[in-house]
């Protein structure tokens, strides 16, 4: 994520992690660790995590591409850097 993140954000492309349940010292830490420089937003635990459920998320990862208005226009569970590379290429202007 961070390699399409730093090749294509100048075309618009945002990316947001999402983390569901750890503390927040632990993701920084791993942000640190990993030199992602992309947000990310503490999802909760339990009834908390509404994020997930939102998304109908059944496994991790999952990642989705919404275009400009927000809407979900590709979808993929686990993390396939080819697929999601082309996604994104066929739906930044």
């Amino acid at each position: 994520m961070q390699k399409l993140y730093d090749e294509l954000g100048a075309r618009g492309l945002g990316v947001l992690a999402v983390n569901r349940g750890d503390p927040a010292g632990q993701v920084l830490t791993f942000f640190k660790e990993h030199g992602l420089t992309f947000p990310c937003v503490l999802g909760g635990k339990g009834a908390e995590y509404t994020v997930g459920p939102a998304y109908r998320v059944v496994t991790y990862p999952t990642a989705y591409l919404l275009d400009s208005g927000r809407r979900v226009v590709w979808a993929g569970v686990g993390y396939d850097a080819r697929s999601l590379r082309e996604a994104v290429n066929s739906h930044l202007r």
